[in-house]
């Protein structure tokens, strides 16, 4: 059975790298360790649901925030949804098999501004255009790597699909 959703659909999307240094990374693995043992769905897991994006990366969701560090800045990419042409032509690109292009163009129309790396002044967002210039993705690039823009734009395709059964209802 579906979890009901504990968060609100229109909280900002804010998604953290898994590899981000404030995650507690040991005490994920330990907890999950444990509802292996107990016999518990580890999809569950408030973790697991953030990062499978069941809960549209709200941070406000049940249990997510106490694997973050505050003390050590996570880095935070605040994250809009793509329009429907913008969702449409993904799309496409991933039934073509170019799934790793279209998460990086999801990861440059999707991402609209990156807290807790002050070096990082986006450009793009402010313009015209509304979207990451290739300057803007230079500077990530040589900030996080390029793998980046495949885990974050991933999550703006998940952000940005239509809403479930239980997301209708609440």
């Amino acid at each position: 059975m579906a979890l009901a959703p504990q968060y609100r659909v229109d909280d900002p999307i804010q998604y953290i790298s898994r590899q981000d240094s404030a995650f507690d990374m040991d005490r994920f693995d330990s907890e999950i360790e444990k509802m292996r043992v107990d016999g518990e769905d580890s999809q569950n897991h408030a973790v697991m649901r953030y990062y499978t994006g069941k809960t549209r990366y709200s941070l406000k969701a049940d249990g997510i925030k106490e694997f973050f560090d505050e003390a050590k800045g996570p880095v935070i990419f605040e994250i809009k949804r793509l329009t429907r042409k913008q969702y449409s032509e993904i799309k496409n690109m991933i039934e073509q098999d170019k799934e790793p292009s279209s998460q990086e163009l999801a990861f440059q129309f999707g991402v609209k501004d990156i807290e807790g790396e002050e070096s990082l002044k986006l450009e793009g967002p402010n313009t015209k255009a509304k979207f990451l210039t290739n300057a803007d993705l230079d500077r990530i690039e040589n900030a996080f790597g390029r793998d980046i823009f495949y885990e974050v734009g991933q999550a703006v395709i998940i952000a940005s699909s239509d809403l479930s059964a239980e997301e209708k209802k609440a």
